[in-house]
């Protein structure tokens, strides 16, 4: 059994070189990611044959992260069909890219099930068009933004940090109070990952906007460099009685990246349909497919 422990940002040492050098442009692959989320999916990491291997167990089923390191996948996924084995649990992996899918099958021949899930696929998108949202299909964003930009003259984007960090937390439980639609734990869970990101900002350093009009917090993004022409955005927060907040900071926040970050991962949409619409609506350049490993 392998000798898996919670994640702590002390394992941040060991786990971000491996992420950057595997330069995977999946939303699963980021060590905020996982921190911020161990809460509600009791997330353990371990590393075995110097790969990055993590654990995690939600409402009441376990499955394993894609190894990550250097080299053939056979001896960590080994490890790992053991390790589900000696816990007596039905094994899953995943977080499979579509580079990977080919070396499980012809490293474990007729041994798995490998199938996409599109309730996890990640929304990739050209950051240039989230930049000036042109063309005929971005039309009504940009109906949106400008609409926000009329209504409120005096908005402004300012970076999150420490001083700012108040009006932040403050803005996320307005944000929650006004999302009744979600279960409790559903809710519990998204803003006690998000709270998570706002109080380790800087350790994990993240990055972020804070969009305010006439100094009164509507919107904030939070994200990170997830590999060297890829951004991802974790979360993005805004007032819904405010309209045109929420495309207004999407489109300021990608304005302030640095120009050698071609694509925006604004992650997947679990199989929430006003999400899926929402992301949808903004032409993603593709969908990351993302697959789930079991036993055949």
């Amino acid at each position: 059994m392998i000798f898996f422990t919670p994640i702590t940002l002390q394992d941040a040492d060991w786990i971000c070189p491996l992420l950057r050098r595997a330069n995977y442009q999946g939303s699963e692959f980021s060590f905020a990611n996982h921190y911020c989320w161990r809460n509600s999916y009791h997330i353990q990491v371990a590393q075995v044959a110097g790969f990055y291997l993590a654990k995690t167990t939600h409402r009441g089923r376990t499955s394993y992260l894609m190894p990550v390191g250097e080299g053939p996948l056979q001896e960590p996924v080994a490890a790992l069909l053991q390790d589900a084995k000696d816990r007596g649990i039905p094994f899953q992996m995943h977080g499979v890219l579509p580079q990977q899918c080919p070396e499980l099958s012809a490293g474990f021949p007729g041994l798995f099930h490998i199938q996409p899930v599109r309730d996890i696929a990640d929304y990739i998108y050209e950051a240039q068009k989230l930049k000036t949202l042109s063309g005929k299909k971005l039309h009504a964003k940009r109906n949106h933004v400008n609409r926000f930009r009329q209504l409120y003259p005096s908005h402004q984007l300012e970076p999150i940090s420490r001083e700012n960090l108040s009006q932040c937390l403050h803005l996320l439980r307005a944000w929650a109070d006004s999302r009744r639609e979600l279960t409790t734990q559903d809710l519990n869970e998204e803003l006690g990952a998000v709270q998570m990101m706002l109080d380790s900002f800087e350790v994990l350093h993240l990055q972020g906007g804070l969009l305010t009009v006439e100094g009164e917090p509507v919107a904030l993004t939070i994200g990170e460099p997830l590999n060297e022409n890829t951004y991802v955005i974790h979360a993005e927060k805004a007032l819904y009685h405010v309209p045109g907040a929420y495309p207004m900071v999407n489109q300021l926040f990608v304005q302030t990246l640095e120009d050698r970050f071609v694509y925006i991962n604004r992650e997947e949409d679990m199989g929430d349909e006003g999400l899926r619409k929402a992301k949808l609506s903004y032409q993603p350049a593709y969908l990351l497919e993302k697959f789930m490993v079991t036993l055949a």
